[in-house]
């Protein structure tokens, strides 16, 4: 099936013109009308379910922002709100029925691939024991490493001391 291309692009041009040479108060109107229209037919153009969306949702935007402008009341956000809202508890439907008009085939499903087995090598373990048995016996603890012993009494000393060397102060004077 033949599915156009940058036609958006063509629309935009069209609009911005037209909104120019129409005139000074009706600019902004016109402009947002055709970002709106842009967007919609942005919207078929795209694959991704989201992103179409996205530009359906662009769409609505933009046209409540072409009516603000042209009737100067800032209320009429909560317009675009609640279109905004009813379209998003219905997303998905929209999104299939978006997808027929494109003749996009439905994203395939994740199928899991089948589990292999990986070679696990035989570790070394205890028998097992009964539960009668109780915990095996716990294995010596070996004592810490000691410091070596040295014929130089200096040598060991430096074990016990912290390798800073601290500046030396004067005892406090007493009076």
């Amino acid at each position: 099936m033949f599915r156009p291309r940058n036609i958006s692009g063509g629309i935009f041009l069209i609009g911005l013109a037209l909104a120019i040479i129409i005139g000074h108060n009706l600019f902004l109107p016109i402009f947002f009308v055709t970002l709106a229209f842009t967007s919609l037919f942005a919207s078929g153009e795209l694959d991704n379910p989201q992103a179409r969306f996205g530009s359906l949702s662009g769409f609505v935007w933009l046209l409540t922002l072409a009516l603000c402008f042209l009737t100067g009341q800032w209320a009429l956000i909560l317009l675009g709100i609640g279109a905004t809202i009813i379209l998003r508890a219905y997303q998905n439907p929209i999104n299939d029925r978006m997808r027929s008009w494109t003749n996009n085939p439905p994203p395939p499903t994740y199928q899991a691939p089948p589990p292999t087995a990986y070679y696990q090598p035989p570790s070394p373990q205890a028998p097992e024991r009964s539960y009668n048995e109780g915990y095996p016996p716990a294995e010596p603890v070996r004592p810490a490493e000691q410091p070596p012993v040295a014929s130089d009494p200096y040598a060991a000393e430096q074990y016990d001391r912290p390798q800073t060397n601290y500046p030396v102060q004067p005892p406090p004077i007493q009076q």
